[in-house]
């Protein structure tokens, strides 16, 4: 069951989301919530499936950069083949992320075909001269926040061996093949500097926007605890702990404004027999109802459901005798017949109401209300 809580800066973070609202639903797509057991994977299952999403979006772009700019090349097979591969493994590694959720052995699925991938153009485009090991830099990053700080680092060290590695053997005079012109190499090296800028910000984006839900997800959560510790789950009454809280500050009130306070108890007599008759979810929808019809009695503070069929409301007034007339709209409200289906029900309750001054406590109120209701009963 969900609450909705009215907060004003709802506004504000709706209109900050609007405009990544779509990316967010596709990478919200690949989610499932329960394929995950706390928030830390589903965190991280987010971020991965960012990236995934990302590298499949900028491999297609790049994949048809290739195709139409190096058209006259005779090696542009090479890259369009690396780059279509790429975006077909990760369009795939999302279909499983959404139907398995193994985010540990995923980020290696796609980190590695990545890496030797790009080794791959290395050697092909000049080595130690080519640009496209300046895109094997993500590999950290994205390992650090899809796998950890562990797995970050180890990524690191592997992503800095193999740029020693490149670097030793062009100073060696090892002689890597160059398949592209001058003036290819310079456009490629700006696409790559474009895709790592690019996927740095991605990155980054997508970890801000992790991070953003997860707080949400903490936040409604904390407030569907709070909400639960003080308020009844089936009618959304105040529960009784802290319906006595509430007393205590109307008695304060009270003492303030030199009022008599009022407390009338409830107890539903036939609710048992309603349960075996109806059955158990009919009977929580007469809860229900009756407990609407006790929250729309604006005359009194509050109202609380103390146990299964007891209820309590309390009234503020300049009279210490009995409030007749608010007792008398109420009563007028629960007396109204409830249906179910094609059968009408009518509740059988107990009413009794105890009036005191202020200068009394929660415990004198309750005592002295539920003798009024064992009096009621004996009588």
């Amino acid at each position: 069951m969900k609450w909705y809580y009215p907060d004003p800066r709802d506004a504000e973070k709706e209109l900050t989301m609007h405009h990544f609202s779509r990316l967010r639903r596709c990478i919200d797509f690949f989610i499932d919530d329960t394929l995950y057991h706390n928030d830390d994977e589903r965190y991280r299952a987010r971020i991965l499936a960012g990236c995934l999403l990302s590298i499949a979006f900028i491999s297609a772009i790049t994949c048809l950069s290739i195709s139409f700019i190096y058209t006259g090349s005779p090696d542009n097979y090479i890259g369009i083949s690396i780059t279509a591969f790429i975006m077909l493994l990760y369009s795939c590694l999302l279909v499983v992320l959404k139907f398995t959720g193994k985010t540990q052995y995923l980020a290696y699925g796609f980190s590695i075909p990545l890496y030797l991938s790009l080794i791959v153009s290395v050697f092909v485009a000049g080595g130690a001269e080519a640009t496209s090991s300046q895109i094997m830099f993500l590999l950290p990053v994205m390992m650090f926040f899809t796998s950890g700080i562990a797995t970050g680092l180890l990524w690191a060290g592997i992503v800095l061996i193999t740029q020693i590695i490149i670097y030793a053997m062009y100073w060696s005079g090892f002689a890597f093949e160059m398949q592209m012109t001058h003036a290819q190499a310079v456009e490629q090296s700006l696409v790559h500097f474009l895709v790592t800028l690019t996927g740095l910000t991605v990155i980054a984006w997508i970890y801000e926007k992790a991070n953003q839900r997860l707080i949400e997800e903490r936040d409604n959560r904390d407030k569907d605890n709070y909400f639960l510790s003080r308020n009844d789950l089936l009618t959304g009454l105040t529960n009784r702990s802290a319906f006595f809280a509430k007393i205590n500050h109307q008695i304060a009130q009270a003492k303030r404004q030199k009022h008599f306070i009022h407390m009338l108890i409830i107890d539903i007599d036939n609710l048992e027999q309603i349960n075996q008759t109806f059955g158990y979810d009919e009977a929580d929808n007469i809860i229900k109802t009756f407990a609407q019809r006790l929250k729309i009695q604006s005359c009194f503070s509050h109202s609380a459901r103390l146990n299964g069929k007891r209820f309590a409301l309390t009234l503020l007034s300049e009279d210490k005798n009995s409030p007749e007339a608010s007792i008398q709209t109420l009563q007028q409200a629960i007396n109204q017949p409830f249906t179910l289906g094609h059968q009408i029900v009518s509740l059988q309750y107990q009413l009794a109401c105890s009036s005191h001054d202020a200068d009394t406590t929660v415990d004198e109120l309750m005592i002295k209300a539920e003798a009024s209701l064992d009096k009621l009963r004996a009588a």
